[in-house]
């Protein structure tokens, strides 16, 4: 889904263009502080992936608030710029619908940073499946095991993670 998201936000950008229109430099800017929180939600649900980390959850998962508040209030900044006659009606509305596309990509990275514990025990579940099958003799260290002793399975999950929530 996170895609999905960025792949509407790209779909923006190029009406933008063909429209001829542009963003102010506020709305840049607005956007940009919006950016810089997203990647560290980003950053935090993805170690959390990693290994089990409940703060990196937890931060994650509290980072959605604070984006959707500020998305709402650069929304209403926005709408202030177009009642006052500084942006258009077509750069308003891709503007606002970008800004609905980002508080969507972070809501589904707090979903995914709800999930991290149950993802990491299942990862767990999979990996000693495995090694019943392949009588393999599997370490145990605590409750929750970290995805760090099988690299290539790992690495695979992550990269299809990474690759839909940071290169948008």
């Amino acid at each position: 889904r996170i895609a999905d998201h960025t792949e509407i936000i790209l779909s923006l950008t190029t009406r933008l263009s063909e429209a001829e229109q542009r963003i102010s430099e506020t709305g840049k800017e607005e956007l940009n502080g919006l950016y810089v929180m997203l990647k560290e939600q980003a950053k935090n649900a993805i170690a959390s992936l990693e290994q089990y980390a409940p703060e990196q959850a937890q931060a994650a998962i509290d980072a959605e608030a604070k984006i959707h508040e500020l998305a709402d209030k650069i929304e209403a900044n926005h709408i202030a710029r177009l009642n006052a006659g500084q942006c258009n009606a077509v750069t308003g509305v891709i503007f606002i619908e970008m800004l609905a596309e980002v508080t969507k990509i972070s809501h589904h990275l707090q979903n995914i940073a709800e999930r991290t514990k149950s993802i990491n025990i299942s990862y767990t579940r999979i990996r000693d499946e495995h090694h019943k099958v392949s009588a393999t003799p599997m370490p145990v260290t605590g409750d929750v095991e970290p995805m760090q002793e099988y690299p290539a399975q790992r690495d695979l999950l992550l990269l299809q993670i990474r690759y839909h929530i940071l290169y948008m």
